[in-house]
């Protein structure tokens, strides 16, 4: 343990990418809580929007208007990481789904319809050797990053509309995150998709006419869904990550501090997050919506659909993952 304060405390630039902010912010705060316990003094720790940062250092001036719209985006998901490979940006916070799309595939296993069966399950996965197993395939893909912890940022994902849902065979079109999640709606729902981030839907209009459904955690559905289905299908994850230009400068007793403080900051944030989802149905019907859950029959139906999901995917995903994970559920 470092026995002193630094005269000049390394600093941590760490740079909110994606919406809602507030979410991700939060974790910050819990990140800086914690590293402050174990190594007072020793971390700056300074949080940005994009925009922000773009502002104050004027640099990377194409990521200005960088929002979740763009995540699918090579060109500006590599000006990004090449931030984070220079060290420009220190850490932040991804959607499993747009580092798996940009570098580990092998993450959207933990993207698959009900591959977990409780928020233990998930706990017991993603802090054991599986998660480790992931964060490592991170690291060895991307090459500029080391993966630290895994968040929730959301929860569950479910259906939301300004229409009533009554039943699974309401859901015609979704609009969804593009990619492998587009894939699940389509092959387990057989729903028609349309490529959209549910968390910034109401940007494009989303849930309309056109497409009336959006997929989403509670805290990411537009103001105009008034009906919700409650299938809690996938569980929506984050990873927090860090430069590695930057990990590599430290000595081993910092490069701990930082792990340890993101493994308690991600427990954190994953309690606010069923907090919050708990929070939101308790409120619900206050707020103008009403939560509809699926029937038994509905149920048993989508999670068979779902296992024959996960046997087209077990080759995908290699060294026998998904029998791994399915071993942890009890």
């Amino acid at each position: 343990m470092v026995n002193k304060i630094m005269k000049t405390p390394k600093k941590i630039t760490w740079v909110i990418a994606h919406k809602p902010e507030h979410l991700f912010i939060r974790t910050t705060e819990a990140f800086k809580e914690e590293i402050e316990k174990i190594l007072p003094g020793h971390f700056e720790i300074e949080v940005l929007k994009i925009n922000e940062y773009v502002e104050k250092y004027n640099k990377y001036p194409q990521l200005k208007d960088f929002n979740d719209l763009a995540r699918d985006n090579t060109p500006l998901w590599q000006d990004f990481f090449d931030a984070i490979e220079h060290n420009d940006i220190t850490m932040g916070q991804f959607k499993i789904e747009s580092l798996a799309t940009y570098y580990s595939q092998k993450l959207n296993v933990l993207n698959l319809p009900y591959i977990f069966e409780d928020h233990e399950h998930v706990n017991r996965v993603l802090e054991g050797s599986i998660g480790e197993e992931l964060k490592e395939d991170l690291e060895e893909k991307a090459k500029v990053l080391k993966s630290l912890a895994f968040t929730y940022s959301g929860g569950y994902r479910v259906f939301g509309s300004h229409k009533p849902i009554n039943a699974l065979t309401d859901i015609k079109k979704v609009a969804t995150s593009s990619g492998f999640l587009a894939t699940v709606i389509k092959d387990t729902v057989g729903a028609e998709t349309t490529v959209e981030s549910g968390g910034i839907s109401a940007q494009k209009g989303y849930p309309n006419n056109e497409s009336p459904v959006v997929e989403a955690t509670y805290l990411r559905l537009p103001a105009q869904v008034t009906h919700i289905y409650k299938t809690n299908h996938s569980v929506f994850l984050t990873n927090i990550v860090v430069s590695k230009k930057f990990w590599n400068s430290l000595n081993e007793v910092e490069q701990e501090a930082i792990q340890k403080a993101s493994f308690n900051a991600a427990r954190t944030e994953r309690k606010w997050s069923l907090d919050d989802a708990d929070e939101f149905e308790l409120n619900s019907l206050q707020n103008g919506r009403i939560i509809k859950e699926m029937t038994a029959e509905e149920h048993k139906t989508i999670k068979q659909k779902s296992k024959a999901y996960w046997m087209v995917c077990r080759e995908v995903f290699a060294d026998n993952i998904l029998a791994r994970i399915r071993k942890l559920a009890h």
